[in-house]
């Protein structure tokens, strides 16, 4: 089986690297790591809380991120109504406006250059935009008063759920950022390699509820152009039914049972492996310093499927459920890394060059790029900080499933405008669904055509290496 699929193994060799961080960028992965589990619900604990549990503390002592200046802020960041006292009167008002503060003083127009080192940025520009939506008797919540709170430094703070929803801030907040660089390109329907080039797109996650499906059509409508992988990070997440469209048919035309017409008697009959995916199998290894020492290694063996964090190994695809059950924080990490190590590795794939390859039948190579995909807000910007942040590489190659329930649509950053070409959706497409006037043949076909899967979890996606 391994020498069959390997003749579909995209590789740079095997990935070793060290990082040196500073410890401000070690603390906001550990906080994405716990929003990751706010997320999914496996984690319904305080930040505070969270670090300071056996396990956690233990894989990450306290002395790797406790000295920087990010702790210090967000150990004192707290958020108020800005009080008024009018002139000459004992009454006050409330305005309406949020307003942070730190140790009892307010910052001015919200800023402390501590703020926008917060999740990359993130905390400054949702506390911007929420400034006026302050809480009102009867009313939800914004985004910064719930995260503050859910850091558990104040003192009478216990853990309150985010309102729903509030994953696609993350996604908005992306979009954005790159539209800022003009480095996105959106509402992407298929992609025309100019050349031999192939994109090469890995899903982790997609919007299936009304067949949107726009990575896996992506993919369909995008002929040769766009094709699918595969890596271990894929392989491992247990929400991905895209396995059963790629891995395990591959599995079961290794070897299957037919019936021998003389003997009357089951017998193996073996097949030439042709996947549809293509892969990526490699062993996988980084380690980030602080100050020149280790705080964290990632390490996956592929002889084993051993992934460990820190010399200690993880439980692979662990569900959320599973993960929710679970009083071990450590355990936890299991379920994180589902996406955690396809982002790891995508981080990996956009800092290297395109994977060269000579495929039968042509005079030359063929250059992959490849990019990982998601509807999923907490795994896309965990994508964003690792590839920028740890890897310090350029933007990611990311695709970012924006759809929903309405439109559906796919943006894609840092794409290759020099080697591809696309079709954007047209105006009528990006109504909502329930607004648009289909013809019914067409509709059934772009039913029949999707891969099946489950409604609104990850879906398959398969296309021909013809």
């Amino acid at each position: 089986m391994v020498d069959e699929i390997t003749k579909f193994n995209i590789t740079t060799g095997r990935m070793s690297m060290v990082s040196e961080i500073t410890s401000e960028t070690f603390l906001n992965l550990l906080l994405i790591m716990w929003l990751d589990g706010i997320h999914d619900k496996y984690i319904i604990m305080t930040f505070k809380k969270w670090l300071a549990s056996p396990n956690i503390k233990s894989t990450f002592p306290p002395a790797t991120y406790d000295t920087s200046d990010m702790f210090t802020f967000l150990q004192n960041l707290r958020v108020k109504p800005i009080t008024k006292y009018k002139a000459n009167t004992a009454t006050t008002s409330i305005d309406n406006r949020l307003q942070l503060f730190i140790e009892g003083e307010r910052l001015k127009n919200n800023y402390h250059p501590q703020l926008g080192v917060v999740l990359n940025g993130f905390l400054k520009w949702i506390a911007d935009k929420e400034k006026i939506i302050l809480t009102k008797p009867g009313s939800k919540s914004t985004f910064t008063e719930r995260f503050i709170n859910n850091l558990g430094f104040k003192s009478d703070a216990n853990f309150v759920p985010f309102s729903a929803g509030w994953e696609k801030d993350f996604k908005k907040f992306l979009v954005e950022k790159y539209a800022s660089t003009n480095n996105i390109i959106q509402n992407v329907k298929k992609i025309k390699a100019k050349n031999d080039d192939i994109f090469l797109l890995a899903i982790d996650q997609e919007y299936s509820t009304r067949q949107e499906r726009a990575l896996t059509n992506m993919i369909i409508n995008s002929g040769k152009s766009v094709q699918s992988l595969v890596t271990y990070g894929q392989a491992f997440d247990p929400g991905s039914t895209m396995l059963p469209e790629g891995i395990v048919p591959d599995l079961q035309n290794i070897t299957v049972k037919v019936l021998n017409p003389e003997s009357q008697k089951l017998e193996d009959q073996k097949y030439i492996l042709s996947p549809t995916p293509w892969y990526y199998l490699e062993d996988f290894k980084f380690t980030m310093n602080v100050n020149g020492s280790p705080v964290m290694e990632v390490k996956f063996n592929t002889q084993t499927s051993n992934l460990t964090l820190n010399g200690k190994t993880l439980s692979l695809s662990i569900t959320a459920g599973k993960a929710g059950k679970s009083n071990d924080p450590f355990f936890q990490l299991g379920k994180y890394f589902g996406d955690g190590l396809q982002y790891f590795i995508a981080s990996a794939l956009t800092k290297s060059k395109p994977v060269d390859i000579q495929l039968e039948g042509n005079n030359k190579k063929t250059a992959f790029h490849s990019f990982l995909g998601s509807g999923d807000g907490m795994a896309l910007f965990g994508y964003d900080f690792v590839c920028t942040r740890l890897y310090k590489a350029r933007a990611p190659n990311m695709v970012i499933d924006f759809s929903g329930q309405s439109n559906p649509i796919a943006h894609i950053v840092n794409f290759p405008s020099e080697l591809f070409t696309v079709e954007q959706v047209s105006k009528v497409e990006r109504q909502p669904i329930g607004n648009r006037k289909y013809d019914t043949k067409r509709e059934t076909e772009v039913a029949q055509t999707s891969t099946n899967g489950s409604q609104g979890g990850n879906n398959g996606n398969t296309v021909n290496q013809t």
